[in-house]
């Protein structure tokens, strides 16, 4: 901030300020909750001070959860009936913000921004690369929490290979999966748990959850924990009884190409290079353009955090950045043939966090 010439930085109530702050993160459901002024709900940090502006009634569920924990911020509320934003103002006025560089993250509100910009007279510009440039490296506490959610998905993972037979409904196997992040002591999940497959009848990418479980069947995983606040994301493909050739074929394939991606992961390389390195078996293969999406994405307090395993992303890799890796090969009338690892840089390359193999998986 003092090299930018920066008064203050302003972020979100997610997770930029658990990071910057230790306060746990608010909402996180698929509906907003919207009350007075919770637009301008944010983290400010300045020089001397951070201050987590939010509703008053926000505040019992966040001490809840802080319990007898101390944290660097103080809490400043707006009632109910502070409809203008008047608390707000206030604040940015007291913290001298006024005619100042604010810098902002990407998430912050346009409300807020709008505030700092006619109200404030503040010269706000984007900033977002601070926050993320610090949360891409994680400490070793940071990684032991990782790690520790790593553990719950494999243990998840070994329990449904003893439960998933014919006649199920994919339904009831993603609610397996919700069922044991809980027995194995997950906060909860870190995005909606989902199983790839169709029917032979079926164009879409995506079957519904309705589908019912039949040999023949590929099963595309996808599913993840949050852990002490730290997200997970993994991956395996589960054919139900034996698959065709080309099915083999194709996923030998996809974990050679996850093979040749990780070893383009080491300090100093990038995301678009790891990308390329996969990209090209499977397009060498004449599969290419069934592999519809990035080769993956950074993970942390956020399941899909910067940087990424994209083309055109030449952010360095640096020891202690977590990735996930997940190429896949779409079938169509059949789902997903993929395969998803957490992977963590490390000073001489890359090592996968997870026990679970990847040799191909019959039930």
């Amino acid at each position: 901030m003092s090299r930018r010439g920066l008064k203050a930085y302003l972020t979100t109530a997610d997770a930029n300020w658990e990071y910057l702050a230790g306060i746990p993160r608010l909402g996180g459901d698929t509906t907003k909750h919207r009350q007075h002024s919770s637009q301008y709900t944010c983290l400010v940090v300045t020089s001397d001070d951070v201050v987590a502006l939010m509703p008053h009634l926000n505040l019992y569920g966040t001490r809840d959860k802080l319990q007898d924990r101390e944290i660097p911020a103080r809490f400043v509320t707006f009632p109910d009936g502070d409809l203008e934003g008047r608390v707000i103002k206030d604040s940015l006025f007291s913290l001298g913000l006024s005619r100042e560089k604010v810098g902002v993250s990407q998430d912050v509100t346009a409300a807020l921004v709008l505030l700092l910009q006619d109200e404030i007279k503040a010269d706000v510009s984007d900033h977002n690369d601070i926050i993320f440039a610090l949360r891409a490296v994680k400490d070793d506490e940071e990684l032991s929490m990782i790690r520790h959610g790593v553990e719950i998905t494999d243990r998840i993972y070994d329990d449904l290979l003893r439960f998933i037979r014919p006649g199920l409904i994919v339904r009831e196997i993603e609610w397996e999966i919700d069922r044991l992040m809980e027995r194995y002591g997950a906060d909860n999940s870190s995005f909606s748990t989902s199983i790839y497959t169709a029917s032979k009848e079926s164009d879409s990418y995506f079957g519904g959850s309705d589908v019912k479980v039949k040999k023949g069947s590929i099963l595309g995983l996808d599913y993840g924990v949050i852990y002490q606040g730290y997200c997970t994301d993994f991956g395996r493909t589960i054919f139900v009884g034996e698959p065709a050739n080309e099915e083999s074929k194709i996923h030998a394939l996809v974990m050679e190409a996850q093979r040749q991606g990780m070893a383009e992961m080491y300090p100093g390389s990038c995301g678009d290079r790891a990308d390329a390195a996969a990209r090209k078996v499977l397009t060498d293969a004449g599969y290419g353009d069934r592999f519809i999406h990035k080769l993956g994405h950074g993970i942390g307090l956020d399941v899909h955090e910067c940087p990424f395993l994209a083309p055109g992303e030449t952010t360095p890799f640096q020891p202690g950045m977590v990735f996930t890796v997940e190429p896949s090969v779409y079938i169509p009338g059949k789902g997903f043939i993929r395969v998803e690892d957490e992977v963590l840089i490390t000073s001489s390359g890359c090592e996968i966090m997870s026990r679970i193999g990847h040799d191909l998986t019959v039930v």
